[in-house]
Order: structure tokens, then C-alpha cells, then sequence
């Protein structure tokens, strides 16, 4: 697919709130953003993109990424997140935009992991 894919990707310290066919991400700052051949990303691709777009680097922390989709559920269609772990994902979600026609959003919630710490924890208890 050509052509720029828009995108909000809401980001930062916020709760996540559920209701009963949705969830809202109103308590967290969003940006909007846009991508060329979204098909053709990897799942790298798409995270140096979000690490520059958010201003975040990559060698300190390491971000969790997920998805806003609709499933239907019981004849009714409800929202919900889902974490992008490999470009497999990142293609289902970005297919289910196109054939659902809605709007790419992604979640990057400052569970930002410092790489440093995630070392310390991995090694600890290690003789």
C-alpha cells in the first residue's frame, strides 16, 4: 500500500480505562504520526520510528507497543489492546486497519523499561 497511513499513538503515564465495548485512552498525551508501506515494515522498523517519534532512546529503554483492535465478541464488536511482539503482529494489525477501515492506533505507556535495570534484574540472584 502506498501513500502515508496516519496514526495517534497515545504515549506516557496514564491509566488505561475499560468499558463495556471500548477502552479509553484519554488519560495518557497522544501524537499523531504517519507511515509509507506499512506492509512492508518490520517490527524494528516500526519501533525506531515510534523511539523517534517519542523522543526516546533506544539504547535506554525499551518500549512495549500495543495495538487498538476491534473483535466481535457475542454478535458485538468491542474494542481492545493487544501487545505488537513480531512483525506477524504488526501486519495483522495493520491488514485489519485496511480491511476494517479504522483508525491505526497504537499505546506506549511509559512501562518504558530501562535496559539497565532490565540487566540487574535478569543477573540478580546469579552466582
Amino acid at each position: 500500500m502506498s501513500g502515508v497511513v496516519s496514526f495517534r499513538v497515545f504515549h506516557g503515564e496514564g491509566q488505561i480505562e475499560h468499558r463495556d465495548y471500548e477502552v479509553d485512552l484519554n488519560n495518557f498525551e497522544f501524537v499523531d504520526g504517519g507511515l509509507n508501506d506499512l506492509l512492508e515494515m518490520q517490527r524494528g522498523e516500526v519501533y525506531g520510528w515510534l523511539h523517534s517519534l517519542l523522543g526516546i532512546d533506544p539504547s535506554e529503554h525499551r518500549l512495549i507497543v500495543k495495538a487498538m483492535i476491534s473483535r466481535k465478541e457475542e454478535s458485538v464488536w468491542k474494542w481492545g489492546l493487544v501487545e505488537l511482539r513480531s512483525t506477524k503482529h504488526w501486519k495483522q494489525f495493520v491488514s485489519m486497519g485496511f480491511k476494517q477501515h479504522f483508525t491505526h492506533i497504537l499505546l506506549v505507556p511509559y512501562q518504558v523499561v530501562s535496559m539497565e535495570g532490565a540487566e540487574a534484574s535478569a543477573w540478580e540472584g546469579v552466582a
